[in-house]
């Protein structure tokens, strides 16, 4: 599996906890040469799931291939976020797979949107699927 995620303590930032994934598909080009092809992929900050009442909150359901991951995120997440952890719990690879909601069908394929822009909404169910 071609997944990377770094184990650490959660980050501070702006007031906010995050945790810390890495994501195979969120990269730059480092300008090496080797196998990694000049990437280096970069950490995504991924918030800590908040708490129910919370403002803004926005539960997610996520169907994989024979798995199951239900989170709360914000609704300014970005889409990205949302990948990072879903490639994390789900032990998929995000550079091989790709988030969708689930009607209407629509990839979701800007991570830079928010899950709002993205159009998916509270108790939303979404799917990831390899990319074919």
């Amino acid at each position: 599996m071609e997944r990377e995620t770094e184990e650490s303590s959660p980050e501070t930032k702006q007031g906010n906890e995050f945790e810390q994934i890495t994501l195979r598909t969120h990269f730059t080009d480092s300008g090496e040469a080797g196998p990694s092809k000049g990437k280096r992929y970069d950490p995504i900050l991924v918030p800590l799931e908040p708490e129910p009442d919370a403002p803004g909150v926005l539960d997610v359901a996520v169907w994989g291939d024979l798995s199951f991951a239900r989170r709360r995120f914000l609704e300014h997440d970005t889409v990205a976020q949302v990948a990072a952890w879903v490639g994390n719990v789900l032990g998929l690879n995000m550079e091989t797979n790709q988030l969708w909601t689930s009607f209407p069908r629509k990839a979701l394929e800007d991570g830079s949107l928010s899950r709002t822009q993205a159009g998916v909404k509270d108790k939303h169910t979404m799917a990831v699927t390899p990319i074919r």
